[in-house]
Formats: C-alpha cells, structure tokens, sequence
C-alpha cells in the first residue's frame, strides 16, 4: 500500500493523483523507473515531521477531489505520521443509505392508516343516517301516518290532527245521539291503522238528534230502530196514506234535526179507510194527510 507523501492518505489503486489533497502519485523512493524529485521538509500540524511535496496545481478528476473539510478533520484525528488516517464518513463519495429501504416507505405506511380513518367514517355516518332514519320514522315525518283516537273528540280536533300528520280529510255529517259537532268514527280506518301521506280519511260528524234522510218511505220498525239511537223519544201516528204500512210522514220532517228534545220525534205510518187520521203532534189534519 503506497500513502502520498504529502498528506498521507493511502492512493487508490490505479489513481494518478491523491484523493485527499490533489497531488500528483508518486513512486516509493528508490523503485526502479521512478523519477527522482527533490523534497524539501515540511512541517505539518499534527504529522510530526513528514516530508511532503507542494501539490502541484493540476485539475484533479471528480472522484479524486476531496473538500478542505476533509482533510481538517483528518488533520485533527491523526495521531501520528505513521498511522493511516481514517477518513471522516461525511465525506464519503457513498450517499447514505435510506434506513427505510425506501424513499416512499413512509406514505406507504399512511396509506393504511388512513383506509382505516376512512373505513371508520363511513360507518359513522351509516349509523347516524340509520339513527336519524329510525328517529324520522318514529316522529312520523317520513313514512306511514297512524290515525289518530277519534273517541270523545270534536270532529274540528280530528280533523286537525289528521291533516297536520299529511292526510285530506273529507266530512260526512250524520245525525246522532251525541252533542252537535262531536266525531262519531272514520269511514274505512280505524285509530292506530298506519297509512300513506296523502291518504283520504272521511271524518262523521255529529249533528245531534235528527231525522235521517230517507226516514219517509221506509218500513216503520227500521225507522223506528234508526230514530232510538237519536237519544229522544219516538211516537208512532197512523194516518191515511197512498202506501200504507210505510212512513208516511215524520215530525221534524225528513232529514231535518231534532229542536225541541222533549217532544222527541213523530211518525206517520200510512193505513187505508175513510177514518178520520190521528193528528200527529205539531201537524194540523190537512199535513197529516201526506
């Protein structure tokens, strides 16, 4: 192993110049075919008293070059002129290995981890779109409407109710024993029956006691059974009539309501003959004779 005489780095093999300071190879003195030069000692810090010759201005190849960083440092670790400097490994021409192997190592170990945020997100937000689902559908503003209780309520609160939860309502009166405006049931539905916005519910209203149409012509024990339930009493008249054995004629008249509860409602069965007709209460013989 030769060294360069002038800092003391070893020579690379087949290098023409020295790694550390640039100057031109030299043979080991008294090897055959090597120019004599002429040395003069050089005192340098830290090497004793190494002779070394004055580098030679020569443009050194790039991967002879050394920075004056380099040879500071070596400057300050050698011991002695007889010990091979070590090279500092900053100044190595070797760039350092990426510990990772890899220089997109760490965007690759992010890309699970944020897959797995993502992954979490989307289940956060099925859950609350399902959370939010049910809460709608329990509150009723998506989805079936229920019905709601008609029992002991005005037809007008009913009606409310019923179109505030997106139904059209429809009114059908009818006469009956309860109080005038009262709501006597639904067509076709029921309270708790769960329906479509948008449905049509019939909504019977009360209009108290009354004679219902078509009273006059039927067969007096049906009348007789429809007018009981309109709470009042009911007295039965015969009077002469063009059907007999038929309602003949009805005191209010027909389809008229109730206004006086105490007399109630009166009704004229038709009979046959010249007897005198019983006078129907409230009627004078000429309109009992319908």
């Amino acid at each position: 192993m030769e060294y360069c005489p002038h800092c003391g780095a070893p020579y690379d093999e087949g290098s023409r110049f020295c790694f550390q300071c640039g100057a031109p190879r030299q043979s080991a003195a008294g090897a055959p075919g090597a120019p004599a030069i002429p040395t003069a000692p050089i005192p340098v810090s830290g090497y004793g008293n190494m002779a070394a010759q004055p580098p030679v201005p020569s443009p050194p190849r790039a991967s002879e070059t050394a920075s004056d960083d380099g040879f500071a440092a070596f400057a300050a670790n050698a011991g002695d002129a007889g010990t091979p400097p070590t090279v500092p490994a900053g100044n190595s021409a070797t760039p350092p290995v990426n510990p990772t192997g890899s220089a997109t190592a760490q965007p690759s170990a992010k890309r699970p981890r944020m897959k797995l945020i993502a992954a979490i997100i989307a289940v956060l937000v099925v859950l609350a779109g399902t959370g939010f689902g049910l809460a709608a559908r329990k509150l009723e503003w998506i989805g079936p409407r229920t019905v709601p209780t008609v029992r002991y309520r005005t037809a007008a609160e009913v009606s409310r109710e019923l179109e505030t939860k997106g139904f059209l309502v429809k009114k059908k009166q009818m006469f009956n024993a309860l109080g005038k405006g009262k709501c006597l049931g639904l067509v076709g539905v029921k309270a708790g029956d769960r329906l479509p916005k948008g449905t049509t519910v019939t909504v019977i209203e009360s209009m108290g006691p009354g004679v219902p149409e078509g009273t006059v012509g039927s067969e007096p024990s049906k009348a007789e059974t429809a007018l009981l339930k309109m709470g009042v009493k009911v007295v039965e008249h015969e009077v002469v009539s063009e059907h007999p054995g038929k309602v003949a004629v009805t005191m209010p008249a027909d389809g008229e309501p109730v206004r006086d509860t105490d007399d109630g409602i009166h009704i004229g069965v038709g009979i046959t003959g010249d007897g005198i007709p019983v006078e129907i209460a409230g009627m004078d013989k000429d309109e009992a004779k319908t």
